[in-house]
């Protein structure tokens, strides 16, 4: 087993650790608060390795933008016109 790492007060994406809960396994369980101030708990693999990252409201934002290989086209200019932000999508993107 590997040594105990304190995880409190770090961020991990969107999460800060606020204490230690329990053991699961051989990996600690960790209180998280969020950005966004939510809590949550994490294992504390899934918060060094990237795989949690907040109470889930990213994935939320994430999924609410456009899929597939549409283009970001704000800034673009086409003749007179500035584009300067998505209007929204159908069902193709």
């Amino acid at each position: 087993m590997g040594k105990f790492i304190d995880l409190t007060g770090n961020r991990f994406g969107r999460l800060t650790v606020l204490e230690k809960l329990y053991k699961k396994g051989n990996e600690w369980v960790w209180k998280c608060q969020c950005d966004c101030g939510n809590i949550c708990e994490a294992r504390g693999v899934n918060l060094r390795s990237g795989a949690k990252k907040s109470c889930g409201c990213l994935k939320k934002e994430t999924d609410c933008m456009p899929k597939g290989n549409v283009k970001d086209e704000i800034g673009h200019k086409y003749g007179h016109l500035t584009v300067i932000a998505r209007a929204g999508s159908d069902k193709d993107g």
